[in-house]
């Protein structure tokens, strides 16, 4: 049984091995991690399908365990398309919206989107049951693992949120990182 993802971001390489961080991100949070994209579908053979569907647009894993990860393709990554998980946490000791090098003062304390990560095998679990494939998980899975680390799944709260902020939640990230000072293509070359 396969799925399949990719990497959009990788916080070691692009970020810290680079020396092209701004240092007012979250980044340390998911440093030894990668922003990944997952795709609909269980497959029988790691033949990469033509045509791929998003099933989760963003979610950090951690590199560290690399045992379930094999190589079926390249496709290159468009960096105006990334998106970078929303969470909420503190910085400058202020309760803060933070998206990838972007943070922004923010009145609500606490909604539960806190930084963190996952492991690739929490990531397979999570895309087998978004499927209807809970019988395929060896173990339990716990839906918090995909709701609980974006503010994507949060829809209310992220309204409310971007509204107090006074910023277009539909904006995209490169747009909003652009107008800031801050050029995702930096991390690209």
């Amino acid at each position: 049984m396969f799925v399949f993802g990719r990497i959009l971001f990788d916080i070691e390489e692009q970020v810290y091995k680079s020396k092209k961080d701004n240092f007012d991100n979250y980044f340390d949070c998911y440093r030894g991690c990668y922003l990944v994209e997952m795709y609909k579908g269980i497959y029988d053979s790691t033949e990469l399908p033509e045509n791929l569907e998003v099933l989760i647009p963003r979610y950090f894993v951690t590199n560290k365990d690399k045992t379930i990860w094999n190589l079926a393709g390249f496709k290159k990554v468009d960096f105006e398309k990334v998106e970078f998980p929303e969470v909420v946490g503190t910085a400058f000791n202020e309760n803060r919206l933070m998206r990838g090098e972007l943070n922004f003062k923010n009145p609500i304390t606490y909604p539960g989107i806190l930084p963190s990560y996952d492991y690739p095998v929490v990531l397979v679990d999570i895309c087998l049951a978004l499927q209807g494939k809970e019988n395929l998980i060896d173990g339990e899975y716990y839906h918090e693992s995909l709701t609980d680390l974006d503010l994507l799944h949060h829809p209310k709260i992220r309204t409310e949120i971007y509204k107090e902020i006074a910023i277009d939640p539909d904006k995209s990230y490169y747009e909003l990182s652009e107008e800031r000072g801050f050029d995702l293509a930096r991390f690209y070359e």
